[in-house]
């Protein structure tokens, strides 16, 4: 699947970096040796080499007189702390740069470092509390005076809410806010990493037109983002990353494997040159479609062992960050001794309630995966609806027969070719209804309208889906290839008219939607 996937964004986590280690940018007030240091450190070394980005941070701001060169240095710092996991010394070091943007009266500092705790409290999942400082950003950001610093403000806003609603699955949203976001493009050009911020915006929108198979749209804005990224002199920041992996999904959509294999070499060497766990996921998943179509099942099955591997390590890193930054709340918080012994109290409770709900959800998840075993292994079954509650379901033909005034010799045809119906792919067609079903049973629609209803114990449009959807699960089922499909792919290939009306179609007979049914079945098999 290209678009979200919700436990790992699919490479969203992975923008939202680069517009982390980006954000301290777009100040105009260093001098360029500075400057030229800072941007190379939180462009490329940050991503490929933090140690030694941390202590070129440390020298800047060591050797630094001017207030405003501490304070990015500090922020720099922070950012490459971020980006390591270590939120307990990124917090540290954006508080001392923020002492320093109140003392100098700095605003335009201050929004970034409320913008800076935003997104990093975002991603964890502390979203009240990073609200909170999205409010302080919009209230600093009346003061600022510089219209290229309120320029960028409201790009970078901008791009937060658009990743924040990609999050939620809302691409139409997305694409409002972006495409308005377009006219702050001219004012951004003359910034010194502006067409760094417009790439990524570029991107995203080239992602989601890709989701929508609008494949001319796609091509151009992500070739316009590569555009956008010409004129800085390093070819290897993550971002190239996504924009080839979207290139390569774009030409495996239109068939061209030569093409595709170009860009996904592409990627591959950005990937291999950046240490980023969301960027390394985002590949390897989406590489997956090129191995199945060139056929190659070794490096298919190779490469999902290592996304499991992955999205181990990806769990790992974000339970750490959790921890990381809920001990520094609490330790910030904590100011007497009777309040660590309230925190100590309230940690073991927090603790014990962990536990209990570890211990809940890992025997519900156990439970959620023997249903969804029990489902396939009795798949067949869910071709037939639940028994009226007023009929029985084993009415015999004789009082049937009286009932619906059809001749016991032709319900008898009629209920026949209906299992043939079943047993054969017609209901597969689109446009497959009730008339197509009198037809292959060579009888009339009042006829077939009655019979299903009253031995199929549902009406013809229910009777379709369902086994439309028993044919998707039996493939689920058979073939593991089906696991690593799009919805909308599956729902092309039932018969469906759309992506949602297999979805609910799906959920109403199995009780869970496809997507969730498929993660669940996946993880049941490790």
């Amino acid at each position: 699947m290209y678009g979200l996937n919700k436990k790992y964004y699919n490479g969203v986590v992975g923008l939202v970096i680069l517009v982390l280690n980006c954000f301290p940018l777009f100040g105009q007030d260093q001098n360029d040796s500075f400057q030229k240091t800072y941007i190379k450190v939180a462009t490329e070394l940050t991503h490929s080499q933090p140690a030694e980005a941390l202590r070129i941070a440390d020298s800047l701001y060591q050797n630094s007189t001017d207030q405003q060169h501490k304070l990015s240095a500090l922020m720099l710092s922070a950012n490459v702390f971020y980006r390591i996991h270590d939120l307990k010394e990124a917090f540290h070091y954006a508080k001392r740069a923020e002492r320093i943007a109140k003392e100098v009266k700095n605003y335009d500092w201050q929004i970034r470092i409320h913008g800076f705790y935003s997104s990093l409290y975002r991603e964890i999942g502390f979203y009240d509390e990073g609200f909170k400082h999205l409010e302080i950003v919009s209230n600093l950001s009346t003061k600022l005076k510089d219209s290229r610093q309120k320029t960028l403000v409201e790009m970078l806003n901008a791009q937060a809410k658009a990743y924040f609603l990609f999050i939620q699955g809302e691409e139409n949203q997305v694409l409002e806010v972006l495409t308005q976001a377009q006219t702050l493009y001219p004012k951004m050009k003359e910034l010194s990493v502006g067409r760094y911020h417009i790439a990524n915006s570029e991107e995203l929108m080239g992602r989601i037109y890709l989701n929508k198979k609008d494949y001319d749209k796609s091509k151009t804005v992500y070739q316009k983002a590569l555009s956008y990224l010409d004129e800085y002199d390093n070819a290897n920041y993550p971002i190239y990353g996504y924009i080839y992996i979207g290139m390569m999904v774009l030409q495996l959509e239109q068939s061209d494997l030569e093409k595709a294999k170009e860009y996904l070499e592409k990627a591959k060497t950005i990937v291999e040159k950046n240490n980023v766990t969301d960027l390394k996921l985002f590949y390897n998943k989406h590489v997956l479609s090129y191995f199945q179509a060139v056929e190659d099942w070794e490096s298919y099955r190779d490469t999902q062992n290592l996304i499991i591997q992955l999205e181990a390590e990806s769990d790992r890193e974000k339970k750490l960050m959790y921890a990381s930054l809920f001990g520094d709340i609490q330790q910030r918080q904590t100011s007497t001794q009777q309040q660590r012994n309230i925190f100590l109290a309230s940690g073991i409770g927090l603790f014990m309630m962990i536990i209990g709900v570890l211990i809940y959800y890992r025997k519900r998840n156990k439970n959620k995966r023997k249903y969804v075993e029990q489902i396939l292994n009795e798949v067949d079954l869910l071709k037939k609806a639940k028994p009226k509650s007023i009929k029985k379901a084993n009415n015999t033909h004789e009082n049937t027969s009286s009932e619906l005034g059809i001749a016991q010799d032709t319900l008898q045809r009629i209920l026949e070719s209906l299992e043939d119906f079943e047993k054969d792919t017609v209901y597969l067609h689109e446009n497959t209804n009730a008339m197509t079903i009198a037809h292959y049973c060579q009888t009339n629609v009042r006829y077939i309208s009655q019979i299903v209803n009253q031995y199929k114990n549902e009406n013809v449009n229910a009777y379709i889906n369902r086994l439309r959807v028993t044919y998707i699960l039996k493939k689920i089922k058979e073939d593991p290839v089906y696991r690593t499909y799009k919805i909308s792919h599956l729902a092309d290939e039932a018969g469906f008219s759309s992506h949602s009306k297999f979805s609910a179609e799906f959920k109403q007979i199995i009780g869970m939607s496809p997507s969730l049914f498929i993660t669940r079945l996946v993880k049941s098999e490790k």
